[in-house]
């Protein structure tokens, strides 16, 4: 697919080349109205980044809130129309406090949802598109993989209170070992116990090496089960030209309460964040009569025109000075400089302010 990038900011280029590739795989564009029901973000609040919600009365009196999340909306109107595995793509705002700014903000999304039976092949699909997704923005990306229930398997051993899982959660996020193994040991924690949290915190890069590893430190059958979910995708991709930008990192938690399997988030070298956030969210149905799976991922537009420069500075082939002449002959000029693939702007006068190969003065 070609793309003028002159005329396309970063976010646009993506977009553009997400939808051409989620259609090719079978994914439709699904498409949602600005307002739910606020009943339907507080009764499902353990899955949203924030209850702060933009919120306003309809004409008819119901209580609506500027959406903060599109999957919750997914997944509330196509459940009724599910027949094995309804594959969606979006683009969409939503609107969350921003936790840098502390202010509401509006953040342009777009990413893709498969629901209902996920098997192996969806899941790796659903990868596979998150990968080639990054490509598109550098191909020098990483897509770090890990499995809610490596962690959760690994606290349900240590056994600890709810702050102190949480407290550990923590490290494993933000890879403090040190502070881990002190805490650990202000708890009694067994010699084993804190050796295999530090390995884990420590334990990440090729996603051979790293399962390795992972299968000496399983602790109990849930842990096992990551590890075989994790070795099972890993060899799907063996053979791909993305291989080496796999990785595995179990600081990879996301929300626990959301996630309920293998999760990933994606960077690329300038953007100083994940740009891609997703992974296995069947959780999100246990509320709900019909006993679904998903996988999806979101991709965070607006965090690409932040640190990506547009692809080139704005230029013209062509300025046409047209001065006092008559405005037909203006049009006429420039339609067929149009007509030859020519990017043309037509100003009264050259004022100096606009970078062009050729310039043509009417007068």
């Amino acid at each position: 697919m070609y793309i003028d990038k002159q005329i396309l900011k970063p976010s646009d280029v993506i977009s553009l080349k997400s939808r051409e590739l989620y259609t090719k795989y079978g994914y439709k564009q699904y498409r949602m109205q600005k307002f739910e029901e606020v009943s339907l973000y507080l009764d499902n609040k353990d899955f949203l980044e924030s209850t702060s919600l933009i919120t306003f009365n309809d004409l008819d009196g119901k209580l609506l809130a500027l959406k903060p999340d599109v999957t919750l909306s997914i997944v509330k109107n196509t459940l009724e129309n599910i027949v094995g595995v309804e594959r969606l793509f979006y683009l969409e705002s939503v609107y969350r406090v921003s936790k840098q700014a502390n202010k509401y903000c509006e953040i342009k999304q777009m990413g893709l949802e498969a629901i209902g039976e996920i098997d192996s092949l969806v899941t790796a699909e659903v990868v596979e598109l998150a990968l080639t997704t990054l490509n598109e923005v550098d191909s020098n990306f990483v897509l770090d993989l890990s499995h809610v229930d490596f962690v959760s398997g690994l606290l349900e051993y240590l056994g600890l209170g709810y702050k102190s899982t949480k407290a550990i959660q923590e490290c494993l996020i933000s890879k403090n070992a040190s502070e881990a193994k002190a805490l650990l040991e202000r708890k009694k924690a067994s010699a084993e116990a804190i050796d295999a949290v530090v390995k884990i915190i420590e334990l990440r890069g090729d996603c051979k090496k790293v399962l390795a590893e992972s299968k000496k430190l399983v602790k109990n059958d849930l842990m096992a089960k990551a590890v075989k979910e994790l070795e099972e995708i890993v060899k799907i991709f063996e053979n791909s030209p993305f291989k080496d930008n796999l990785r595995i990192d179990y600081s990879i938690i996301n929300n626990t309460k959301y996630y309920n399997g293998i999760v990933f988030q994606g960077f690329v070298p300038k953007i100083p964040a994940a740009l891609l956030l997703g992974g296995k969210y069947g959780n999100i149905f246990l509320g709900y009569t019909k006993a679904y799976d998903a996988i999806g991922f979101a991709i965070n537009l607006d965090l690409l025109n932040t640190y990506y420069q547009p692809y080139k500075t704005l230029s013209y082939d062509v300025l046409l000075v047209y001065g006092n002449a008559n405005p037909s002959k203006a049009l006429e000029k420039a339609r067929e400089l149009r007509k030859d693939g020519q990017t043309v702007i037509a100003l009264k006068e050259d004022l100096g302010n606009i970078k062009c190969k050729t310039k043509i003065d009417l007068n």
